[in-house]
Formats: structure tokens, C-alpha cells, sequence
């Protein structure tokens, strides 16, 4: 099963706004893909437990460090959206 982590550490839209995303969220469960949103800050660590991050209209600039997380986690096999 793959995992998709939303970010919402960045001001961004949630996946849960029932108006913006209920068709998506049906077909991520029709595929079988397990989702989850946080607004937690980035780490590998975090990261390490998911295949796919997406960030959706992000208001707020990523740190040095976080890009560098999100570099890392996407050298290891990850996809970015």
C-alpha cells in the first residue's frame, strides 16, 4: 500500500476541504492509498514513513533545512507533488 503525507506545515490547502478535494480523496481510497495530513515540520525521519508528498499552494517559505529534507527524501525514491 503506498502512503501520501499532505503537508499543511506551509499554510497549505488541506486535503480534508470537502468542497476543493472529495473526489480526490475517494479516488486515493479506490487505489488503495493510505493519506494523511500534518502540520508538523519536515524531517527525514517523518518522511521515511511515507512514498508520495504533496504540498498544495504553499504560503510560507521552505527553510534551507527543509529543502534540504525534501531533496533528501526524494533522492531516496520519494515523489513530490
Amino acid at each position: 500500500m503506498r502512503r501520501l503525507l499532505w503537508d499543511l506545515s506551509h499554510k497549505e490547502f488541506s486535503i480534508s476541504d470537502h468542497y476543493y478535494f472529495s473526489k480526490l480523496q475517494n479516488y486515493l481510497r479506490k487505489w488503495g492509498i493510505e493519506f494523511q495530513e500534518k502540520g508538523e515540520p519536515l524531517s527525514l525521519e517523518r518522511l521515511s514513513r511515507y512514498d508520495i508528498l504533496v504540498f498544495c499552494y504553499p504560503e510560507k517559505y521552505f527553510s534551507l533545512r527543509e529543502r534540504r529534507v525534501v531533496r533528501r527524501f526524494m533522492e531516496k525514491g520519494g515523489k513530490t507533488i
